[in-house]
């Protein structure tokens, strides 16, 4: 006779999973966006530094066409500026509405986290918070643009990661120059409140003990 209570046990094991990645809150902690007014601010979290130098920056702006819709993008003080557009379509310079994202001196457990694979883009969707750059509706849905960054060739670019986008892929959208590109792997996430047993674990002593809030 079949035992049914391993089976039982594992179904409520899988719908606690799914509902709790569902109903997860996170509210936001350690960071905020504030306008940008023509100067760097001491706060502003850097995206990474290029090979030649040149810091990047993380910035949020408001799609300029029929969409508009927020998103996150890459800034750089050397241009004081920042490209924009959806893939497929007409790319704009966009030189005003720019919001920078700023960080509190201590966040704990905030941090970058590289997705090789899917299997580990929703392992950390589950046990993080991913911070939000920006959102949007089409066709009656919510789409979060979270905040992601990936390196080509020594040069870092920002934008945001859609879990799914509107072509339902889990993907990161981002400007290179002028061309507007998408990856689904081989990206870094920004996250926190990570309640991983290796990132957060209350008994170790490494890791603060407010690390998990969710």
């Amino acid at each position: 006779m079949l035992n049914m209570k391993p089976l039982s046990l594992f179904c409520v094991f899988c719908v606690f999973k799914i509902c709790y990645a569902e109903d997860k809150k996170c509210n936001p902690r350690f960071h905020y966006f504030q306008p940008f007014y023509g100067k760097i601010p001491p706060k502003a979290f850097k995206a990474g530094v290029d090979k030649n130098g040149e810091d990047k920056y993380i910035a949020r702006i408001v799609s300029l066409d029929e969409r508009t819709w927020s998103a996150p993008t890459t800034f750089s003080a050397s241009s004081m500026w920042t490209f924009f557009g959806w893939q497929g379509e007409t790319d704009k310079k966009v030189t005003k509405f720019i919001e920078l994202m700023m960080v509190e001196p201590e966040r704990p457990g905030f941090g970058w986290f590289n997705v090789k694979s899917k299997r580990i883009l929703y392992n950390l969707y589950e046990d993080c918070c991913f911070v939000e750059g920006g959102y949007g509706f089409k066709d009656g849905k919510k789409y979060t643009a979270y905040v992601a960054r990936t390196n080509d060739k020594g040069v870092y670019h920002v934008g945001g990661l859609y879990m799914p986008d509107w072509t339902n892929k889990e993907s990161m959208h981002y400007m290179d120059g002028w061309e507007s590109k998408y990856i689904e792997t081989g990206y870094d996430v920004l996250a926190y409140d990570c309640c991983q047993e290796v990132l957060c674990n209350p008994r170790n002593k490494n890791h603060p003990s407010n690390c998990c809030t969710k």
